[in-house]
C-alpha cells in the first residue's frame, strides 16, 4: 500500500493492485493511519462497502504529554506534516518538519528547518518506521544542533533488520510506538480506538 507512485521506470504503483485485492476479500476496512500521501481516501484504492481511517494522533499526544516537558515536535519530511501538526495541536505544542531529498530506498537526505534546538526536548514524529534512516538522519543533524533529549514516535514499527538498534545508537533516547505491528517499542495501544469505532459506525 504504501507504494504509491512509480519512483522509476518499470515499477508497479503496488497501493491500487493491494487494494483491490483486499476490496475482494472483506466488506468493511479500518485502518489506522494509513499511507495516504498522494490520494484523498482510502476508498479511492479500496472498493469495499465501506472504508474507515482513524489516526493514532490523539493517543501519541497524549503519551508525549505523559513523557516529556515542553517538547518541540519535529516531522523528518514533508509528508509528515499531517501527524505532526495534530499531534502538536492538541496539546499547543510547538511544531516544524525538514525537508527530505531520497535518492533510494536507503538513502535520504533532509534539512531541518531553522530553529533554536539547543537545549530543547524533540519528539520525531512519523507514520512508518521501515529502514529508519530519514529518523536516523534527523536526528544526527539534531544533535548537532545541542538538544537535549531525542524521542521518536511513530504508528507502525516495522523497523527491517538493525534499524531500531541503529536509531537508538543515533542519540535517540526513547521510541514509542502503536501496537499496529508487534515491536518492542510498543507502548501504546490502539485496541480502545478501534473498538469504538466498530461501536460508533455499527449499522
Amino acid at each position: 500500500m504504501r507504494q504509491d507512485k512509480a519512483f522509476e521506470p518499470g515499477e508497479i504503483v503496488s497501493q491500487r493492485l493491494a487494494g483491490k485485492f483486499i476490496g475482494s476479500l472483506v466488506d468493511e476496512v479500518i485502518t489506522v493511519d494509513p499511507h495516504l500521501h498522494r490520494i484523498d481516501s482510502l476508498d479511492q484504492v479500496i472498493k469495499a462497502n465501506k472504508t474507515l481511517t482513524l489516526t493514532a494522533a490523539p493517543l501519541i499526544s497524549n503519551h508525549i504529554s505523559l513523557q516529556v516537558s515542553d517538547p518541540v515536535i519535529v516531522g523528518p519530511d514533508e509528508e509528515s506534516i499531517q501527524w505532526v501538526k495534530n499531534v502538536a495541536e492538541l496539546q499547543g505544542y510547538e511544531y516544524m518538519v525538514a525537508e527530505k531529498t531520497r535518492h533510494s530506498d536507503r538513502e535520504v537526505d533532509i534539512v531541518l528547518p531553522h530553529s533554536d534546538f539547543e537545549g530543547r526536548n524533540v519528539v520525531l514524529i512519523d507514520d512508518v518506521a521501515s529502514t529508519g534512516k530519514t529518523l536516523m538522519n534527523a536526528a544526527q543533524q539534531l544533535q548537532e544542533h545541542g538538544v537535549k533529549n531525542i524521542y521518536c514516535a511513530i504508528t507502525h514499527a516495522l523497523f527491517v533488520e538493525n534499524s531500531y538498534e541503529n536509531l537508538l545508537s543515533m542519540g535517540v533516547k526513547e521510541v514509542w510506538s502503536t501496537d499496529s505491528v508487534a515491536h518492542p517499542s510498543n507502548c501504546i495501544s490502539l485496541a480502545s480506538m478501534i473498538a469504538e469505532s466498530m461501536t460508533v459506525n455499527k449499522p
